[in-house]
């Protein structure tokens, strides 16, 4: 049962979802990870990304989303595991020059970013 409802969900999702552009995001200590952009807040030129079918998307600056671009990844994922950061910062570099976020914003339904919900307001004592 759980099978054809996931199915089912999975189906559902994808007539109503548009496509969600892959892309590659700079993440804490410059390590790049393909992820997918969900939305993008105009406002605050930032761009909701996670994986396919995340429920809750981080919300990370245009500076550090970037189109993906497989030989482009292979590059980056291959100098930040060697340590050459200056050949990293460099491939960021020409990313940030070439960089699509602002195409997303046609693409992708407006998102805006939602304050966490509270439910334990408890003191610590």
């Amino acid at each position: 049962m759980d099978e054809v409802w996931g199915l089912d969900t999975a189906m559902s999702t994808r007539n109503y979802r548009p496509d969600m552009p892959p892309i590659i995001v700079r993440s804490f200590g410059n390590e790049p990870v393909a992820l997918v952009a969900h939305g993008v807040d105009r406002a605050k030129r930032r761009v909701l990304v996670g994986l396919e079918h995340a429920t809750r998307p981080i919300s990370l600056p245009f500076a550090d989303v970037c189109d993906y671009d497989a030989e482009r990844f292979i590059e980056l994922k291959a100098a930040f595991e060697s340590g050459d950061q200056r050949r990293l910062d460099d491939l960021y570099n020409q990313l940030g020059q070439n960089n699509a976020c602002n195409r997303y914003q046609d693409m992708l339904p407006l998102e805006h970013e939602k304050e966490p919900e509270i439910t334990n307001t408890r003191r610590a004592a």
